[in-house]
């Protein structure tokens, strides 16, 4: 899970209500907050179930609700799915490739996710990794991601960088063995 640092304090030294405690997580993760960090943070199950049959809370993926509104941006659809998957799921695949700008446009196709566990989602591509090197992750705008160098290269080995245009300035080139790797 997403761990964010919020005052949980109103002003008058006591808890906050919980449509307070709800804007200060989305306000922090572009506009969307996951059942367990509410529950965490202290809003009730029947708070946050009154929220979605109100038109407060809404539900993007199973336990991932977008506030306020469902018009969240590209950000907010990308830690939605990373949320939706669980606890060190990072984006990851075509959808890290794209937040780099190692692939042509922008990406339109499902949210690709890297997670240990968790099942398949709507609009969610998930690929399963026991576990990920620290150095294979990074924070792109607060959205847990795989690292440029992690995701230069797809698992058939082809990159996604675009051919007109280096990643970081770094050319690939064929390696002995037959496969595409960066020329560091």
């Amino acid at each position: 899970m997403i761990r964010i640092a919020i005052d949980m304090r109103g002003e008058s030294g006591s808890p906050p209500a919980p449509d307070v405690l709800i804007a200060r997580i989305a306000g922090e993760q572009h506009g969307v907050a996951s059942r367990a960090q509410l529950l965490a943070a202290g809003v009730a199950a029947g708070a946050i179930e009154r929220r979605v049959r109100g038109g407060r809370l809404h539900p993007l993926h199973r336990g991932v609700y977008a506030v306020g509104h469902r018009a969240v941006d590209g950000n907010g659809r990308d830690l939605a799915a990373v949320l939706a998957c669980g606890a060190g799921a990072v984006l990851s695949h075509q959808s890290a490739a794209a937040r780099w700008e190692m692939i042509r446009g922008v990406w339109r196709g499902p949210v690709h996710v890297t997670a240990s566990r968790g099942g398949e989602r709507a609009g969610i591509v998930v690929h399963r990794a026991r576990a990920l090197h620290p150095d294979d992750t990074t924070r792109d705008h607060g959205i847990p991601t795989t690292s440029p160098a992690r995701c230069s290269i797809s698992p058939t080995g082809f990159p996604y960088v675009r051919s007109s245009e280096p990643l970081h300035r770094r050319r690939f080139s064929s390696s002995p063995a037959g496969r595409n790797s960066p020329r560091w």
